[in-house]
């Protein structure tokens, strides 16, 4: 299910999402912001955490992606879910 908020989507993330996601994870100024964070992530190490992240039965992964073009700016999730 997508959601959309204002100039945003909150959608199921997809391997399309790699490029934004390594850009965002390896900015020191980000990584700096949310804290227990680090940088210096390879494309290979996103895309198996990505692939591992998507197949748990017990989280939630969505991109925040921008309507315009689709592009990621992010993630939010909901991890250790107990149902």
């Amino acid at each position: 299910m997508n959601q959309k908020v204002g100039d945003i989507l909150l959608r199921r993330i997809e391997l399309k999402d790699l490029d934004g996601l390594y850009d965002q994870k390896n900015d020191p100024e980000i990584a700096a912001l949310l804290g227990g964070f680090t940088t210096g992530y390879s494309r290979e190490e996103l895309k198996d955490w990505l692939e591992y992240h998507r197949k748990r039965q017990d989280e939630c992964l969505w991109a925040i992606a921008r309507i315009e073009d689709d592009s990621c700016l992010g993630h939010v999730g909901f991890y250790q879910i107990d149902y």
